[in-house]
């Protein structure tokens, strides 16, 4: 059963996940990186919040969905998730929203 404190959005929110900031590489992981089949960790993606909860101890948590590339971009992951809500923010119509982080830094 579900908590009475999840907030259902209707329609869902279009955000910017802070990816790299989600799954950053640890200090000791030594794997080898593929740089054709291996997933393409962006510093963002565009997804979408469908849900949110509070934590019990403070803060926010959203439901996130958003697609993930292999490095060939040929593949991809979909994947839905809770996150802390400080790694989202509202995609817009500025050239700063449409672009993304990424994309504005390699096109100006």
């Amino acid at each position: 059963m579900r908590p009475s404190s999840v907030r259902v959005l209707d329609p869902p929110r279009l955000v910017w996940i802070r990816l790299r900031e989600l799954l950053r590489i640890g200090p000791h992981d030594l794997t080898p990186g593929d740089e054709r089949h291996g997933l393409r960790i962006e510093t963002e993606v565009p997804g979408i919040v469908r849900e949110e909860i509070p934590r019990a101890d403070a803060g926010l948590l959203v439901l996130v969905t958003y697609p993930l590339w292999t490095g060939d971009g040929e593949h991809q992951i979909v994947v839905t998730h809770w996150l802390p809500a400080h790694l989202v923010r509202p995609r817009g119509r500025t050239r700063r929203d449409r672009l993304g982080e990424d994309r504005r830094r390699k096109y100006g």
